[in-house]
């Protein structure tokens, strides 16, 4: 019963770690501006759909994340990790598909070359993205079974 609540409180934790390391590869890769706060700024704004995606997907992982914490401790309370976790690994896969998405097509059209900082931001996201869908699978599967 514990590797539930286990794997939803390890998955979340792992994405808010990561989260903004991937999120400043991004700022570094595609902002622009004189500052970090212009580049951060530039690259929501290039995406004004993207606060939307963060606003949701980072409280459900520290939810999760305190969710399956108690849910550890208590042995119940699992599923809300679980539905939580889910939530989570979904809006960073939405979020780092965006991101390429953008970029790539950015690169396509020409509008931006590929510099070092884009290549390390896209690795960092497919892998943050294989590992998500990995996650999302594997805590799809406890849900299906009623944890």
């Amino acid at each position: 019963m514990a590797l539930a609540p286990g794997t939803a409180h390890r998955t979340s934790l792992t994405l808010l770690i990561t989260g903004p390391l991937v999120g400043l590869a991004w700022v570094a890769a595609a902002g622009t501006g004189p500052g970090w706060a212009d580049r951060i700024g530039s690259v929501l704004a290039a995406m004004p759909y993207f606060p939307l995606i963060l606003a949701v997907t980072v409280p459900a992982a520290v939810l999760a994340a305190a969710c399956g914490r108690v849910a550890l401790r208590r042995h119940s309370g699992s599923r809300m990790a679980i539905g939580a976790a889910l939530v989570a690994t979904l809006g960073c896969a939405a979020g780092d598909v965006t991101l390429v998405a953008a970029t790539t097509g950015r690169v396509l059209a020409g509008a931006q070359s590929v510099t070092v900082w884009a290549a390390v931001a896209i690795a960092a996201s497919a892998v943050r993205l294989a590992a998500a869908i990995i996650a999302s699978a594997r805590l799809g599967r406890w849900r299906a079974a009623g944890h």
